[in-house]
């Protein structure tokens, strides 16, 4: 079954393209019908003509009834209970969190998990469980290693710095400090960070570390050396993409945006609103973003930063995701990392319980 489901989704992908470049009539075999079926774009479906599997849509079927925004509500509240039990219930005995249930503890799930649980009341326990876990992983450097004994990542300490940073207590914020200057002492000479020390720089860890850095005071030199790297590697279209010469990447595009809206939405506004539209063009007709790794993965944080970015909830845009992230949680409370089949990450599920909060405030 999570084969069946990668293969949807890589081949959803492709089609996608077709679709949205209108080339009407582009036909190929269907992978999962082993060759019989012929995959085509008609009437702005993508579906194969033996199993009647629609690679963009879902199951072709009579319009739904509109909830009501009480009735949305409500479904938001329960997701979000259930995906909480999910996250208290995969909690490590050592207090941390890791990519899935009775994984091993990493530094990155921990310090998400630890954000998360943070916006609510009543897991202080866990919150100060996963803190522990969490500074004792620090290294004499002041960085964090993914697991014990590798490389500090950029990755790793931007996350784990903003978690200490959204708990309002001095012990903590002098380790994030310890952790900001690490990202500091290891920011590239051309402004942008990779994903270890000396390494070639990368949109998502410049951006991670930027927001680690951006409610810093004395930050503000690297924060403009950081920003300007990002707007010389951003593409024609306005958006971003892996590196400036692939192809434009959503994940990417919503995650620059979101930062420079929080950085300054006045300055930033031309760059803000190009990168909204075109991530309002290339939204998929179920509401999802189609990425370079995983549907799944990548449109909670989509979702997120468009919300961040003060988008009209209410949109019809809007709600479809709201729909997709509200239909796509697992039947234990999680939402998996690239198939219905998969199992729950703690990663997408942290992030689109933080999504669906802030949804809920906005509704």
């Amino acid at each position: 079954d999570e084969l069946r489901e990668r293969i949807i989704h890589d081949i959803s992908f492709f089609l996608s393209r077709i679709f949205k470049q209108n080339v009407i009539g582009k036909e190929v075999k269907c992978p999962l019908c082993h060759g019989e079926g012929i995959v085509s774009v008609k009437n702005k479906v993508i579906v194969c003509s033996k199993c009647g599997v629609d690679f963009i849509s879902g199951p072709i079927g009579k319009p739904k009834k509109v909830d009501s925004r009480e009735t949305i509500k409500i479904k938001i509240k329960k997701a979000i209970e259930n995906g909480i039990r999910w996250m208290v219930l995969s909690q490590n005995t050592d207090g941390g969190w890791g990519p899935t249930p009775e994984m091993p503890s990493d530094s990155a799930n921990t310090s998400l998990s630890i954000r998360t649980l943070n916006i609510f009341n009543e897991f202080q326990d866990n919150i100060a469980r996963g803190l522990d876990w969490l500074t004792n992983a620090q290294s004499l450097e002041g960085g964090w290693e993914l697991y014990k004994d590798t490389e500090n990542t950029i990755f790793c300490t931007s996350v784990s710095v903003l978690a200490l940073q959204s708990i309002n207590m001095s012990r903590y914020s002098a380790m994030a400090e310890k952790g900001v200057n690490w990202l500091k002492n290891v920011q590239n000479k051309d402004g942008s960070w990779g994903r270890i020390e000396k390494s070639d720089g990368t949109i998502h860890e410049t951006v991670l570390a930027l927001r680690a850095l951006s409610s810093v005071q004395n930050s503000q030199n690297e924060l403009e050396r950081g920003v300007n790297w990002l707007l010389l590697n951003r593409k024609k279209d306005g958006t971003w993409g892996f590196i400036k010469e692939t192809v434009s990447d959503a994940h990417l595009t919503s995650e620059v945006t979101r930062l420079l809206y929080a950085l300054n939405k006045k300055k930033y506004y031309s760059q803000i609103s190009k990168g909204i539209s075109w991530l309002k063009k290339h939204q998929n007709p179920n509401g999802t973003w189609s990425v370079r790794y995983s549907t799944f993965n990548s449109t909670p944080d989509q979702f997120y930063s468009l919300l961040i970015c003060n988008e009209d909830i209410n949109s019809e845009y809007m709600q479809r995701t709201l729909e997709w992230l509200l239909n796509n949680q697992l039947s234990d409370g999680s939402w998996p990392s690239y198939s219905p089949s998969a199992r729950g990450s703690a990663n997408v599920t942290e992030m689109t319980i933080r999504a669906l909060e802030l949804a809920t405030k906005k509704l």
